[in-house]
């Protein structure tokens, strides 16, 4: 197996990486954790890898899943690429998820949990509707 270098911060000491999708030869997502449990974005160019600032990079973020449907449209569960830039969609804070998958830009499913209260957990099913993330 060929390892690849990836361009990412001097002062990185870990890294591990959860997720990946690809839409092309030239256009791939790899995702988890870097150093402190900061989540960790890489893009794959055809070339090389580099590291893509997140908008979720509190300690303790980690991101387990990434869907990408093309170069400009991809999730990284509440993440979204624009083809540009990843921004954070809003969901409600009792909701904790780790996976996603998608397969156009207004369809997409995320699952996870809730914790509604102490020893309660329960599955929790979002869809996009190209607008907002609901509970199915």
């Amino acid at each position: 197996m060929e390892q690849v270098p990836v361009q990412t911060p001097a002062h990185t000491s870990a890294i591990s990486l959860f997720g990946v999708a690809a839409t092309s030869s030239t256009a791939a997502w790899a995702l988890g954790q870097i150093n402190d449990r900061r989540t960790l974005i890489l893009h794959w160019n055809g070339t090389a890898w580099k590291q893509v600032p997140s908008p979720s990079n509190e300690p303790g973020a980690v991101l387990y899943s990434v869907a990408a449907i093309s170069a400009r449209d991809a999730w990284a569960v509440i993440l979204h690429w624009n083809g540009a830039t990843w921004k954070r969609v809003p969901i409600a804070s009792t909701i904790s998820l780790g996976g996603v998958a998608a397969t156009s830009a207004d369809n997409a499913l995320a699952v996870g949990n809730t914790h509604p209260s102490r020893d309660v957990y329960k599955i929790a099913i979002l869809h996009w509707n190209g607008t907002a993330w609901n509970r199915r």
